[in-house]
């Protein structure tokens, strides 16, 4: 006759016993097994609550509200509310340096030929 309780660790799987005196609603074997099984709840959980309607609508504003975050800080903006300075366009590049469009389509027409 056993005077204590025959448990499973649902973690590890293994057996553990314990007496009535002591147990106090342990599941677990030990305190590894208690805190990898922890773990693995919690991820359940959250992954329940990201598929729920409730966990979608919190992840569509959460988005909404990191895209609209970024686009007040966008490269146009400076830190210190300054404007940005103009960037004048090159004056030592001569017109007839620049190639035309039609250069350009013939270089793309013979590289998709190779």
């Amino acid at each position: 006759m056993t005077l204590g309780l025959d448990l499973d660790c649902p973690h590890c799987k293994g057996r553990f016993y314990l007496c009535y005196s002591c147990w106090r609603g342990h599941v677990y074997c030990s305190e590894a097994c208690r805190v990898a099984g922890r773990k693995t709840s919690l991820v359940a959980i959250r992954l329940r609550y990201a598929v729920s309607p409730k966990g979608k609508a919190n992840h569509i504003k959460r988005n909404f509200t990191f895209r609209v975050g970024r686009r007040k800080h966008s490269e146009t903006d400076h830190p210190s509310g300054a404007p940005a300075a103009p960037v004048a366009a090159p004056s030592s590049v001569p017109v007839e340096a620049i190639p035309p469009a039609s250069w350009v389509a013939e270089l793309a027409a013979e590289l998709r030929r190779c």
